[in-house]
């Protein structure tokens, strides 16, 4: 499997990413039905949590985690912590990326939809696709 980034399409379910600094703010953007949600189920941009959020009629939208400064003052490819926790779909970035390097924080999602499958059998297992930002 090549990692490479998915067609845009009308399909693609908004991914929205956060710190726990800036997850009020975005909070106060997408309004109380997504806030309630994210309470409901914990939600706060910790690092490498993922939340599918589905709004009513609309389609749903995705939260992504990337935890505080603190959190990743080492290591990298934070995001790809989030997108792996995702169910398979198409997915395309809205808003900026917090974080200090967009661009290698992109490459660690792409990175993350490789697998090894040539001993696994039933690998059926989707992956979260992203729409090139």
């Amino acid at each position: 499997m090549i990692s490479r980034f998915a067609e845009n399409s009308d399909n693609a379910i908004d991914a929205h990413i956060c710190t726990p600094e800036t997850f009020e703010n975005l909070m106060l953007e997408l309004g109380d039905e997504v806030s309630d949600w994210c309470n409901l189920h914990f939600f706060s941009g910790k690092l490498g949590q993922a939340l599918i959020c589905p709004l009513g009629h609309k389609r749903p939208i995705a939260l992504l985690g990337c935890g505080s400064s603190d959190d990743r003052k080492s290591g990298r490819f934070f995001l790809a912590a989030a997108a792996k926790k995702l169910p398979s779909g198409c997915y395309k970035i809205i808003g900026d990326i917090p974080l200090a390097n967009p661009k290698l924080e992109v490459l660690g999602w792409l990175m993350s939809q490789y697998e090894f499958k040539k001993y696994k059998r039933n690998s059926e297992s989707g992956i979260a696709e992203l729409v090139k930002p």
